[in-house]
């Protein structure tokens, strides 16, 4: 039987954080290809493309929203306009600076699907690796 190839984006700028994602994502039983940026600035433009060249976005995001919550919004937006069945519950937050105002804006995109706090650690990944299995 042949393991499906997943896509992931991850959008991410400190690199403890992006290792322990793309490690954990790798290590799986299915083969990914995994897309990485710094800024949400860079996604937003990735993603942007891909709607206008009407082609299926990434299985999995991951996004920090530390890189520009403005830019986070626009992503979340353009996510839940261009693409509400196949990006709902596909984005994972990954929030550093705490603030429950923002969170709260941020999960009501239906395209969010959990929050993942910093620093991420291993031990912790499993129980919300188990919830990425079952996007597929």
């Amino acid at each position: 039987m042949k393991n499906i190839v997943k896509k992931a984006l991850i959008v991410c700028k400190e690199k403890i954080d992006l290792d322990t994602l793309r490690a954990h994502i790798l290590s799986s039983t299915q083969e990914h290809e995994i897309t990485e940026m710094k800024t949400a600035r860079e996604a937003l433009s990735y993603l942007q493309k891909l709607a206008l060249a009407k082609v299926q976005i990434p299985d999995l995001i991951f996004l920090d929203t530390s890189c520009s919550i403005h830019e986070s919004h626009k992503i979340l937006s353009l996510l839940d306009k261009y693409y509400p069945k196949s990006s709902k519950k596909s984005v994972f937050l990954i929030n550093r600076q705490f603030s429950l105002e923002k969170i709260m804006e941020i999960v009501s995109f239906n395209c969010v699907k959990d929050i993942l706090t910093c620093p991420i650690l291993k031990y912790e990944l499993p129980s919300k690796f188990g919830r990425i299995k079952t996007l597929a």
